[in-house]
């Protein structure tokens, strides 16, 4: 492995470091600059969707705080791109990332998207550890991510709704598409199983170092049928959830590719390349910590520990469901977002509800799908409140079982009386961003 370096002083400046790490950096930055760019209203101080940040105290922020978070954001992410892993510049720059990505979650819990978590998490690793370091914790992070996403398909609702779903896009998408009978369907279903199945075989097999070369094919074979099923051709999801496949299958592609160098000689050129004097020994340790709690934390998704998105839960997440009660038969005033209404009885109050369509509100307005917590759609349910000056308003959530898919738990938050602190310690009010 080349690398140039000055001596200066005790103290070594590396000028050229791991040429994988300085890939992934640049990866890092383009990933960064892509996917905000297809989302960019998201980033923006916008109001045409409720901004919900994570504490109470940041509701009152002014928009000009997504404007420098934006500001600071584009500039670190366009600095890695070009430096990659060369020297404090590099450092400086997934600093940034890091904490503008943090100070957008703040503002607004809608930005938590997967994606955005998983580049934080990067971003840190890159600004703290040492190359050898960085390379451990983001191989054994992807390989966490592919494991977690897998265990979360195991699903009733991902084996008989989502996962059909990809399949009929995948389907779509090669002209093969049938007409619905119960052989197609029970096909669908099996189909579902392979994949979620694949998924966890690829986050076994590229933990065993013997078997990731096939592992690497594997992965991107997978990626290649979702952005087909998920593409223009399929489903025409949204730009994001294109470019994230991508971005994952390049940065599999850069880790793994390369399985035929000896450990000891890996490890030795990845110890010859670092900055010796700028990085401590302590700073890694709190790198690796982070990464392993990153790993870990997913386990507490069941409990309400870990929210599904940061437990890369995104196909078959457990979502709260939205409705409005309204208890005349007069339908609420013009808003932004279409109802559907249904008559139905609840604690024997006999009305008609309108159940808003918040997730298609968000791709329209945002172009990604919305937070799937409980807490953001209480504050959701706020927000609609106040703008269609509505008078009875409740958040219903129905717990399905995970195995038989059956509805066993209702959680409802009344908002009708006065400003329900809702159901979780983070917050749950909307933020107001000059608004009357």
């Amino acid at each position: 492995m080349r690398h140039e370096s000055q001596q200066i002083g005790t103290s070594v400046r590396v000028i050229d470091g791991d040429p994988v790490v300085s890939s992934l950096a640049r990866l890092l930055g383009i990933g960064v600059l892509a996917l905000v760019g297809v989302t960019w209203k998201l980033w923006t101080p916008q109001t045409v969707f409720p901004q919900v940040p994570l504490v109470q105290v940041a509701c009152d922020c002014p928009g000009w705080c997504d404007w420098v978070c934006l500001a600071a954001l584009v500039t670190a992410a366009t600095t890695l791109l070009f430096v990659g892993r060369r020297g404090l510049a590099s450092r400086i720059a997934s600093a940034g990332i890091a904490i503008s990505l943090s100070g957008f979650f703040i503002l607004d819990q809608h930005r938590l998207q997967p994606w955005a978590w998983q580049f934080l998490l990067l971003s840190i690793l890159l600004s703290l550890a040492d190359n050898s370091t960085v390379r451990r914790g983001w191989i054994w992070l992807t390989i966490s991510i592919y494991f977690w996403s897998a265990v979360s398909k195991f699903d009733y609702n991902f084996v008989h709704d989502q996962g059909p779903t990809l399949v009929e896009g995948f389907k779509q998408a090669i002209g093969v598409r049938q007409t619905m009978n119960r052989w197609t369907e029970s096909f669908n279903v099996w189909a579902a199983v392979v994949l979620a199945s694949g998924e966890l075989s690829v986050a076994i097999l590229l933990s065993l170092r013997r078997t990731r070369r096939f592992a690497v094919w594997l992965a991107v074979l997978m990626h290649g049928a979702l952005l087909m099923s998920l593409g223009p051709l399929g489903l025409k999801h949204s730009w994001g959830v294109l470019v994230w496949n991508l971005f994952f299958a390049g940065q599999t592609w850069l880790l793994f590719r390369v399985v035929s160098t000896p450990r000891s000689e890996d490890d030795a050129g990845s110890r010859a390349t670092q900055p010796k004097g700028l990085i401590s020994r302590s700073s890694n340790v709190v790198a690796t910590g982070i990464i392993l709690g990153a790993m870990l934390w997913p386990i507490l998704e069941p409990v309400d520990g870990c929210d599904h998105w940061l437990a890369w839960a995104v196909y078959s997440a457990r979502t709260g469901q939205l409705e409005i009660l309204i208890t005349s038969d007069e339908p609420p005033p013009s808003g932004p977002v279409e109802c559907d209404q249904v008559l139905r009885t609840i604690d024997g109050v006999s009305g008609v509800y309108y159940r808003p369509n918040v997730s298609g509100w968000s791709f329209q307005e945002l172009d990604v799908p919305i937070y799937p917590q409980f807490r953001f759609q209480v504050a959701v349910g706020k927000d609609l409140k106040r703008r269609l000056q509505l008078h009875n308003v409740q958040v219903v959530r129905w717990r399905r079982n995970r195995w038989n898919g059956k509805p066993t738990e209702e959680r409802v938050v009344d908002l009708s009386v006065g400003n329900s602190s809702g159901p979780s310690i983070w917050n749950t009010q909307p933020r107001w961003i000059n608004r009357e």
